[in-house]
């Protein structure tokens, strides 16, 4: 019975790891940036879909940058955490960018 147990917890912690760590990973993908409103900042991808993005305590970018309009349709390296809330209302915290 106590290996059974055993196996189970091995086998419930491996996978509860494995997924904490996966929504901890951070995407890089190249975007196009369309501008700045109420603390988000708005996206389009490759595919032309919209992804909105806010910035937290650990962001490192030059705000100031993007929230000048001489940025809007310029293509950046986007560095991003997707959010882990279903109801929250951007798709990730930016970590860091880069002009492509």
């Amino acid at each position: 019975m106590k290996t059974l147990i055993l196996i189970f917890s091995i086998f419930t912690l491996g996978f509860t790891t494995e997924e904490l760590s996966r929504n901890d990973e951070i995407n890089v993908e190249t975007f196009i940036y369309d501008g700045f409103e109420g603390g988000y900042y708005f996206f389009t991808d490759t595919s032309r879909k919209a992804v909105i993005l806010e910035a937290d305590n650990e962001t490192t970018i030059n705000k100031n940058l993007l929230q000048r309009d001489d940025a809007i349709g310029k293509r950046f390296e986007v560095r991003y955490k997707k959010n882990k809330q279903q109801d929250d209302s951007s798709q990730g915290i930016l970590v860091h960018l880069e002009q492509a």
